[in-house]
């Protein structure tokens, strides 16, 4: 069993091996001595208790807001600093502010993710992308700082929010995860759908019936 930490200064936590993540779980909290750290992902006080119970070393939670926790949860610990602002006011600094300068002061130590998650949503300089591809998970974090704060150029106008991650949608199987009319087909053809409800009943699209149909076969 291990622990899951909710916190707004995951930078005590980036120490040994670590794996960051965006709004979910890139990998299952299973590897032996691993922190696994996710900025903004929802999670109760409930879910907090299961997910304990998988994690093998450390799990770090970076919700936008303070959880209400009690102090009946078993290996949930909540390490909140009351004073800290916001990352929503470093990340709109990464597009609006004219002083890189101080730009560069604002993000400092704020988590890599989620300032990559604000860039994509505002800004499509693929110099810009190409400099941080190449020095992610290379050079030190102050690096994609330094890319950030000084190779973006600031614009006038709206913020765009990052988009939240949809609903993954369901795989079927022997089809590739990129063809978009795998389902159309699955719901054309009893054939096709009735092979699949022998693989893999919870695979079959909405609104496609779960029980095997008759088929007419030529002779």
């Amino acid at each position: 069993m291990g622990v899951v930490i909710f916190t707004n200064k995951p930078e005590s936590y980036r120490v040994g091996n670590f794996i960051e993540s965006s709004g979910d779980l890139l990998y299952p909290p299973t590897g032996e001595g691993i922190t696994y750290i996710v900025y903004g992902m929802k999670m109760s006080a409930k879910d907090a208790v299961w997910w304990a119970t998988r994690v093998a070393y450390r799990l770090v939670v970076c919700p936008l807001r303070k959880p209400k926790l009690s102090n009946s949860e078993t290996n949930v610990i909540l390490d909140w600093d009351e004073k800290r602002d916001s990352w929503e006011i470093a990340c709109k600094s990464i597009i609006q502010w004219g002083d890189r300068r101080r730009v560069a002061k604002a993000i400092k130590n704020a988590p890599i993710p989620l300032l990559l998650s604000w860039l994509k949503a505002n800004n499509k300089d693929i110099e810009v992308w190409r400099l941080l591809a190449k020095s992610s998970f290379t050079l030190p974090q102050i690096y994609q700082e330094a890319i950030i704060a000084y190779g973006v150029k600031s614009k006038r106008g709206r913020v765009q929010y990052p988009k939240r991650k949809g609903s993954e949608k369901t795989w079927i199987p022997n089809c590739r995860e990129s063809d978009i009319y795998a389902e159309i087909i699955v719901g054309l053809s009893d054939d096709v759908a009735n092979e699949l409800r022998d693989i893999d009943s919870t695979a079959i699209p909405k609104g496609v019936k779960k029980r095997k149909q008759k088929t007419t076969r030529w002779v």
